[in-house]
């Protein structure tokens, strides 16, 4: 019968060779029969993550970190599957706070750099989408954009999709902007729109934003008038464009861009916040009745996706002496419709 420092050879080999799975049941027999060492332990975690068992992964990765805590492969094995299980947790629709509260957790276990940007990442884009500022500029803060590739990945059309770092970079200043750091946003914006002319129209939009956060509302306009002349602008791209030039005080032309924005095919919901920016231009040029509509279609619009009524909505509807809503949304759309021409 072999012995236990000969199975742990043995596992040892077809790990190396990416049996992992071969390899786990001689490591769990070991670890089951108490014939481990930090190298077992080591491998044993190896092997959870590699088969993406990471809730397995979990439950033994404190307890191995307790047992040895001065050891290079342990403690790296630990710091992968932390970086693994956050990036799981992203990926089954985890809030941004428990992403959040488990990546801090993971940092503590001081991952190697590759390891954190793997954590970062996971992170990112929830809270992106989640438009948390402060934890995205976090987050973005604590990745090293030395170490991130600038080639794009190969998508399966054969086109060339975003890199890390160009995704980095957007992130930075969005983080940046939302936060209200534009300024600092600018040299990274424009550095980007350098290195990454694929993604040119991303970029653009990053910097007119950074210029209106900073106040530089001319330049934000022609950035953002750049922008749509060398592209098919997105919906949001108008919206914005719109802000910059009712902030110049231009509030006709604002509307017509934001109603170009509205006609754009996009879903409505998408658009919710923008149709309460649109009510506040109508009812500043003496169009009440159309401020009146947009109020409510914005309203029915949370209604309709459960979403809360925001308490700057809910003081437009009490000026407007609107307490009930009852035409449905595509009535509401199609109204509102009639102001955008």
């Amino acid at each position: 019968m072999d012995t236990p420092e000969e199975r742990s050879r043995e596992a040892n080999e077809l790990r190396k060779s990416g049996r992992c799975k071969d390899a786990l049941e001689i490591y769990r027999e070991l670890w089951d029969g108490q014939h481990y060492n930090e190298y077992t332990a080591a491998g044993l975690l190896h092997c959870l993550r590699k088969l993406h068992r990471l809730d397995e992964a979990m439950t033994v990765a404190d307890d191995i970190a307790a047992r040895y805590p001065d050891h290079n492969w342990v403690n790296l094995e630990v710091a992968w599957a932390y970086a693994d299980y956050v990036k799981g947790m992203a990926e089954n629709g985890a809030s941004v706070p428990v992403l959040h509260a488990c990546g801090e957790k993971a940092l503590s276990r001081n991952p190697p750099p590759q390891a954190v940007s793997h954590i970062a990442f996971a992170i990112m884009k929830p809270a992106k989408d989640a438009k948390d500022w402060n934890l995205l500029a976090a987050w973005t803060s604590r990745v090293d954009p030395s170490l991130l590739s600038p080639a794009g990945m190969k998508l399966p059309d054969g086109k060339e999709g975003w890199s890390y770092l160009a995704r980095w970079y957007h992130y930075r200043n969005m983080g940046l902007i939302g936060t209200g750091r534009a300024q600092e946003a600018l040299p990274l914006c424009r550095e980007a729109i350098e290195k990454f002319p694929n993604q040119y129209k991303f970029f653009a939009y990053d910097l007119a934003r950074a210029y209106a956060g900073i106040g530089e509302y001319e330049k934000a306009a022609e950035t953002f008038d750049e922008l749509c002349r060398n592209v098919r602008p997105d919906f949001y791209d108008l919206f914005e464009y719109g802000k910059v030039v009712h902030q110049l005080g231009r509030p006709e032309e604002a509307l017509a861009l934001m109603a170009r924005a509205a006609k754009a095919g996009q879903r409505p919901e998408f658009m919710v916040g923008y149709f309460m920016e649109m009510g506040d231009i109508f009812k500043q040029v003496g169009r009440l009745d159309a401020a009146r509509d947009h109020y409510t279609l914005a309203t029915a619009l949370r209604m309709r996706m459960s979403w809360s009524i925001p308490p700057e909505l809910q003081q437009r509807l009490d000026e407007n002496a609107i307490s009930s809503i009852e035409d449905s949304v595509e009535e509401l759309t199609y109204r509102c419709s009639r102001h955008w021409s």
